[in-house]
Parts: structure tokens; C-alpha cells; sequence
């Protein structure tokens, strides 16, 4: 799968620029698509990060002020609570300095070709 390294090589380029370096372990992956997130959570996995999953945003809420994850990779389309609201509650309940990394994986293609 050449995309699965290009996302290890992805995360890894994240860490780097969030300023944690090596020290991101705990990855809070949220995306509504099953598949997806079966998928990307296993390339991940293969490199040592610790993965959490979520299906939607108030999902994503609740498990990232359990886990406080390094990074957040989040799909911007998604049931409840999109990515995007997600983002502003999270920035809402978290300090500026202590807050992770959010990362749009995707964007579905209904969504992009509506009229």
C-alpha cells in the first residue's frame, strides 16, 4: 500500500511540527467511515502509536478529555457534530499551549460536488 506509508510518513511529519518529536504516542482518530478508520488505525498501529477511535464528533469530545491525545486526526464531514464545530470545542476547552495537533484527513466527494 503505497498511501499507508505516506501516512506513517504523514503522522510522523505532524509530531515533528507540533513539537513533541518522538513523544506523540496517543493518536485520537475520528472519522465516520468503519473502513477508514479500520485501516489507517493498523498502518498507525505498525509504527507504535497507541490509536483511539471515535465515529463522530461528540464522540471525539468526550474520549479526547479522557485520553488528552498528542494528535488528533479528524474527517471534516461527519454526523452530529462536524469536524470543524468539533475543532471549536475542543480549542474552547483547552489552553492554547496544551492543545494537540488536528489534522482534516478527508473530505467526501457527495459532499464537494453538491450544487
Amino acid at each position: 500500500m503505497p498511501w499507508g506509508r505516506s501516512l506513517r510518513r504523514g503522522a510522523l511529519r505532524a509530531s515533528r511540527r507540533s513539537g513533541l518529536g518522538e513523544k506523540v504516542k496517543k493518536i485520537l482518530l475520528v472519522d465516520d467511515d468503519p473502513r477508514y478508520v479500520k485501516l489507517v488505525k493498523e498502518c498507525l498501529e505498525e509504527e507504535g502509536y497507541l490509536v483511539h477511535c471515535a465515529y463522530d464528533g461528540k464522540s471525539a469530545l468526550t474520549l479526547a478529555q479522557g485520553i488528552m491525545p498528542d494528535v488528533i486526526l479528524m474527517d471534516v464531514n461527519m454526523p452530529f457534530l462536524d469536524g470543524l464545530k468539533t475543532f471549536k470545542h475542543l480549542r474552547a476547552e483547552t489552553e492554547p499551549r496544551k492543545s494537540p495537533l488536528f489534522l482534516s484527513l478527508k473530505w467526501s466527494r457527495k459532499s464537494s460536488t453538491r450544487s
